[in-house]
């Protein structure tokens, strides 16, 4: 309930209403929720990185939860097969990237060599063609 008597007449707005409801005892009455303030960068860092053993007690109730429904948690040679596994994959994928690329240079090695033979043919023919010249240079001299 509103009394309009016990409400100063600074507080009033535009209207001439009051920006806010205060009850009998001039106490304010919130209406909805309040407004929040956005949090800090503190803030937020300690909301986002809990303290360490809180953070071990949530892995623990969660394996505990888990344990209650039946599902066992992995053990450590399972995580460490799970792991090297990955690795030998990764492995596998770079060195077929790698076969690739090393695949590519050789096709363009061949072609290199190939044109490099034609070249070579083709000097070998301009010089027999000018030793056959100089031979009959030396002949009519």
């Amino acid at each position: 309930m509103i009394e309009k008597n016990n409400i100063p007449k600074d507080n009033t707005g535009d209207s001439g209403e009051p920006p806010h409801k205060t009850n009998s005892d001039g106490l304010i009455i919130l209406e909805g929720p309040p407004k929040i303030e956005p949090a800090t960068n503190d803030q937020t860092k300690r909301k986002n990185n809990p303290p360490i053993w809180l953070r071990l007690w949530r892995v623990h109730r969660r394996r505990q939860i888990k344990r209650q429904k039946g599902i066992s948690p992995a053990n450590v040679a399972e995580k460490l097969t799970v792991f090297v596994t990955l690795v030998i994959a990764g492995t596998g994928i770079v060195q077929s990237c790698i076969y690739y690329q090393q695949k590519g240079i050789m096709e363009s090695s061949g072609a290199q060599t190939d044109k490099l033979i034609a070249a070579a043919n083709t000097q070998a023919t301009a010089a027999d063609r000018f030793a056959t010249a100089a031979n009959g240079i030396n002949t009519q001299s």
